[in-house]
């Protein structure tokens, strides 16, 4: 009888891979550089992922050039801020050069296109000027005796490195004083005929001269009536051109029947326009008193 004994080992191996990951970290990094005709901005944008113990990082780089002029400018001046009508007006345009491209930059020789609108926005001058040596160009015009009072508005535009400059400015009409004056405030009927006393719910009418010293433009005449206590009834008015030397207007008013009896006082006055719209003042207010029945 035999007897065998047997020992057998078993061995087992096995492996496990684990995958850590981190959150990703995002640096962002913007910088600008400004050149003389162009700005280029550069982002650039790193990404870290960490997968075990690997760090993957991906960089995305975006660049923005914009285009800017160079810091040249067109100014464009009056003379005067103010004028009267027959007065020289003198319009200077200035060209600056910004930063100098290359060494042939030169600001004179360029042409500068001028332009000047009056108060009705209608076109009265049209020039094209050069600039000298200094980037200056300049033209010059002497306004008519019948120009219109108001707001001029100048435009000059010029071509230069390639792009286009504009510039815009304005200058005053207005008559200057004491050229124009109202010289008396009449109460009258309304034929002009000269009355004193005036019923409740009836017309009143006045009769008012003014001496513009022989310039002709456009005014505005105002007419304000007010009973005994001092409450103003109603107000009436005139816009258009004020002739030439004397001029005579008849300008009538209805007296409310609520108006109180006894001695009314008018105001006349006369603008350049409404002074919501920036009118101002020509002459001193006149007055005159009156009867109310």
């Amino acid at each position: 009888t035999a007897t065998v004994t047997e020992t057998a080992t078993l061995t087992q191996s096995s492996t496990t891979t684990k995958t850590v990951t981190a959150t990703p970290t995002t640096t962002t990094v913007t910088s600008t550089i400004t050149g003389p005709v162009s700005t280029v901005t550069s982002t650039t944008t790193e990404t870290d992922t960490i997968t075990g113990s690997v760090t993957t990082t991906t960089q995305t780089i975006t660049k923005t050039t914009t285009n800017t002029l160079d810091g040249s400018v067109l100014r464009i001046r009056s003379d005067e801020s103010e004028y009267a009508p027959g007065n020289q007006v003198v319009l200077t345009a200035t060209l600056e050069m910004g930063t100098p491209n290359s060494v042939d930059d030169n600001i004179s020789g360029v042409f500068v296109a001028l332009t000047v609108t009056d108060p009705d926005g209608s076109l009265t001058i049209s020039r094209t000027a050069q600039t000298d040596d200094t980037g200056s160009a300049s033209i010059s015009f002497v306004l008519p005796s019948s120009a219109i009072v108001g707001k001029y508005t100048v435009s000059a535009s010029a071509s230069y490195r390639q792009e286009t400059l504009a510039d815009s400015t304005s200058f005053t009409v207005r008559f200057s004083s004491p050229e124009i004056a109202i010289t008396g405030v009449t109460p009258t009927d309304q034929m002009g005929n000269p009355k004193e006393r005036f019923k409740q719910g009836g017309m009143v009418s006045f009769k008012i001269p003014v001496n513009n010293g022989g310039v002709s433009g456009k005014g505005l005449l105002t007419v304000n009536i007010f009973d005994s206590n001092g409450v103003t009834l109603a107000v009436t008015s005139f816009q258009g051109t004020i002739g030439e030397d004397l001029a005579t207007y008849i300008l009538s008013l209805t007296i409310p029947s609520s108006a109180s009896k006894g001695t009314g006082v008018v105001y006349v006055n006369i603008f350049s326009d409404w002074p919501t719209n920036e009118g101002i003042p020509y002459a001193p207010e006149s007055s005159a008193t009156f009867i109310i029945e």
